[in-house]
Parts: C-alpha cells; sequence; structure tokens
C-alpha cells in the first residue's frame, strides 16, 4: 500500500512535464527511456511503461486495496501466509492481461526486481530486445526466454512478499523430460525488495551503462539523468530491553526489515557519491549528505531522490504535519488498506515541497 505514496510524487512529476510540453496527454513512458520497480515499485513501473496516467494507478491502487488486504491483520503469517494470492493475481491480470515481456505495448524500458529463492539470486527481467536472455539463442535452447515472460506473473514474483503472500512460480527452462509433453522447469520467486535491490536505482544504472546488459548508454551528469522515487522510509527503534527479551521469530523479522533498510541508505549514499544533484539528503551523521564529494572526480549521471520520512518530527518539519507516533506506525504498515488516502496525501504534500520544474532537463538523444 505504500506504493500509493510514491504515486504522489508521480502524479506532480507527469503534471509538471505535461505543462512544459504543451501536452495534456503527456505520459511518463514519453520522457524516461527506461522504468524499473521492486515489489509495489513493479506494479506502478509497468503501468507507467504501458502508457498509463498517473491518476489511472492511483485509482488502481484505490480500488485494489480492499481486495487485497480485505482486512486489518496483526503480525505475519508464521505457518501460512497472511494473505491470500488470488486476489493480486486477477488484479493483475485483469490490469496486464495476457501482455509479455516482449509486448510492443510497453512504450518504453522496463525493468523488474525480484528475487528467486531456489538458487538465492536477484534477477532484473528486463524487455531489452538486445538482452542476452532476451530471444531464442542456439547455444541455449533450452532456456525460456524472457520475453515471453508474462508481464503479470513477472510483478506478482516481485510483489511476493514472504509471510505476506506464496513465492511465484516462473518457467525458467523448457523441454526438461523426454516424453510426448513439453515440460518446463520452474523457478521459484520472491519479493525483489528481499534483495540488495530494495531500492533498484544503483542496479538501473548498472543495466543502463554496464556492458553486459546490451544498453551501453554513455555516462555523464549531461548525458543520463536518474530519479528515484521511494515509498518512504521508516526508521526503526526501540529499547535494548524489548529485543532482549523478544521471540526469536520477532527478532527474524526486525533483522530482515533493518537489512533492507541497511541496503536502502547504501544506494543512496552510491548514487549521491557518483552523481550530482542539486537536493542531496543527509545520509547519517558522519558522512552529511556527501556535499563536495565526488567518485575518483567524476560524476556518471544528474539524480533526484524524492521521499518521506515517516516520523512524528520530519513530517512536522517537513510538511508542518502533526502525526501522533501511533498514526505513524498506522502508515508505515505495508499492508493496511485503511491509510491509502493519507498516505497518497502524504505524498502529495511532499512532493509539491520537493519537486519542481527545474528538476528535469531536456530529454537526452539516445546513441
Amino acid at each position: 500500500m505504500r506504493g500509493i505514496l510514491t504515486l504522489g510524487f508521480l502524479e506532480r512529476m507527469e503534471q509538471l512535464l505535461s505543462d512544459r510540453y504543451g501536452d495534456p496527454d503527456f505520459r511518463l513512458s514519453h520522457y524516461f527511456d527506461l522504468i524499473g520497480g521492486t515489489s509495489t515499485g513493479s506494479i506502478i513501473a509497468s503501468g507507467l511503461a504501458l502508457g498509463k496516467p498517473v491518476s489511472e494507478l492511483i485509482e488502481l491502487y484505490l480500488a485494489m486495496s480492499t481486495k487485497i488486504f480485505p482486512r486489518d491483520k496483526d503480525g505475519l503469517g508464521l505457518f501460512a501466509t497472511k494473505y491470500k494470492s488470488r486476489p493480486l493475481r486477477n488484479q493483475l491480470k485483469e490490469e496486464l492481461g495476457s501482455r509479455t515481456m516482449g509486448s510492443e505495448d510497453l512504450q518504453t524500458g522496463l525493468a523488474i526486481v525480484a528475487k528467486r529463492l531456489d538458487t538465492g539470486s536477484a534477477w532484473v527481467i528486463h524487455n531489452n530486445p538486445h538482452g542476452q536472455f532476451f530471444d531464442e539463442r542456439e547455444d541455449r535452447p533450452k532456456s525460456f526466454p524472457n520475453r515471453h515472460y508474462l508481464v503479470r506473473q513477472v510483478v506478482r514474483a516481485s510483489t511476493a512478499a514472504p509471510h505476506y503472500f506464496m513465492p511465484e512460480f516462473i518457467p525458467v527452462l523448457q523441454g526438461m523430460y523426454q516424453l510426448p509433453v513439453t515440460f518446463k522447469q520452474h523457478g521459484a520467486f520472491v519479493d525483489g525488495g528481499i534483495s540488495p535491490h530494495n531500492n533498484p536505482a544503483l542496479l538501473l544504472f548498472m543495466m543502463a551503462t554496464i556492458e553486459g546488459y546490451r544498453l551501453n548508454w554513455p555516462m555523464g551528469d549531461d548525458k543520463l539523468k536518474i530519479v528515484s522515487v521511494g515509498t518512504g522510509t521508516a526508521p526503526f527503534k526501540t529499547s535494548k530491553w524489548r529485543i532482549r527479551y523478544r521471540p526469536a521469530a520477532w527478532l527474524a523479522g526486525v533483522s530482515l526489515l533493518s537489512m533492507m533498510n541497511d541496503s536502502d541508505q547504501l544506494v543512496q549514499t552510491m548514487m549521491q557519491w557518483m552523481g550530482s544533484t542539486d537536493k542531496p539528503w543527509a545520509i547519517d551523521s558522519e558522512l552529511g549528505n556527501l556535499e563536495g564529494s565526488s567518485f575518483n572526480g567524476q560524476k556518471f549521471f544528474r539524480y533526484a531522490r524524492y521521499n518521506v520520512e515517516l516520523s512524528p518530527k520530519w513530517m512536522k518539519q517537513h510538511l508542518d504535519q502533526d502525526f501522533s507516533a501511533r498514526q505513524v506506525k498506522r502508515l508505515c504498515r505495508m499492508d493496511r488498506a485503511s491509510s491509502a488516502p493519507q498516505l497518497l496525501e502524504v505524498g502529495r504534500q511532499a512532493a509539491e515541497r520537493q519537486v519542481e520544474a527545474g528538476d528535469f532537463e531536456e530529454r537526452f538523444d539516445l546513441p
């Protein structure tokens, strides 16, 4: 549900660009050459890549929230998943249909991050036609090409948060048995948020520039622009005495969430170190906002990061809004459908303060 906060930022971005180009039907897919997402971000990314207006995605989130999360449930699923996967699958099928990653309906580059749990590897599944695994290859006759992957299935894999939903099984190899019927070997995928790419900004930079991904876009802050939009950070603090007497399952869950926050912080540090930004975020008390720092004297891209810290102090200081600790705790929940309208409003208010027309250069020409 926190993805609807992201949409508050994207709504303003779309409006500012629409005004600039004088086009009421302007879409973010007309400006960006590659859009990617992890977990709830994969739903948003696929919608944007298909040319959907942000207003339609907001309506989708508000409509599907109570279908996927029918009622507030405390805790996590220990012996069974907290929610059934069928409502989410049905909603994705309704919105994405039978489109594959090779569909011509995708108006721009699309990259979705998922974690293949049976091999312990993070996957970025994308629609670059030059990608090594996009199409059939003679030297890999049994490989199931990425262009045949159903978008809805890839998104479902990226959103399969452990404890909340069952893993998604996607065919990765074909023709495994010498029988009249061809069987496919499936990989077990879970939420990409438990990989190092919970914040996929650094991964998408690597995808755009590392030779193995075969996009090979030029680097430089006059050639490449990266915009990263968060779902709200939720700082975790508790008493050491509470930790001492908590059950092991609770400690495991908190440790995982802490690692996800650490990954996000590392990505933010790397992006501000390697990129040039007019609005840097504070990293920590030692590094500050990395002002004056560079990667061997170079800047590889222009960078903008939009986000909200879900804490009473930050929201009072930056949004001039009074939220109690209990209210903020509810907003932090990933599965609280009743919080959707308020999360959207928080995103819109933050966007009014953070997103400006001057943040977006004229489009760069692709090589």
